[in-house]
């Protein structure tokens, strides 16, 4: 399946070549637990690359690990592609890269219906398969499409503080909504 997504192109990449108009920042990628508590985000600077993806997934793993906890599954909007950087990195640093590796990666619910053409060729990420339907069930898979309406609405005044403010702003408004 790995060699099916070389020179294809899925049609929903957000990586952007050209940068945004914006002075400051290119926003926020966050991940999210399905109970809408948000765990861990970062900065970006362009676009939501899967690099990028793959940094946060692998600080948040890396954190779950050394806790004690594990993580067994990952829902994300563009899961093929993240299943295949997965997959393509299962070595460079054990052990968090093969725990990394070994997590489920599902399409969220939200964008299941835009993403034809991965459930036709990497099936495993819907997560409408029976062998799946467990993992996600009673879970919230939009938690973090939610959160993003939350962001969104407190966006504007950030755009253009510089990268000390950036930070303070969207710390205190993630330790409040998750104290709440």
């Amino acid at each position: 399946p790995e060699e099916v997504l070389t020179g294809v192109q899925c049609g929903v990449d957000k990586d952007f070549s050209i940068p945004r108009a914006r002075r400051a920042s290119g926003g926020i990628i966050t991940a999210v637990l399905s109970c809408g508590l948000l765990i861990d985000w970062l900065e970006i600077f362009k676009g939501e690359s899967l690099q990028l993806v793959y940094a946060l997934l692998y600080q948040v793993v890396a954190a779950f690990h050394e806790s004690g906890l594990t993580l067994h599954a990952v829902a994300y909007d563009n899961a093929c592609k993240l299943l295949h950087v997965m997959r393509a990195k299962r070595d460079d640093n054990p052990p968090v890269t093969r725990i990394i590796a070994l997590l489920r990666c599902l399409l969220d619910a939200f964008h299941r219906g835009n993403h034809t053409w991965c459930l036709e060729h990497l099936p495993e990420v819907d997560p409408e398969r029976p062998e799946n339907a467990h993992i996600f069930e009673d879970v919230n898979t939009e938690a973090c499409e939610q959160l993003n309406n939350w962001i969104n609405g407190r966006t504007l005044p950030a755009l253009e503080f510089p990268p000390g403010q950036f930070l303070i702003y969207w710390w205190s408004l993630f330790d409040f909504r998750n104290a709440h």
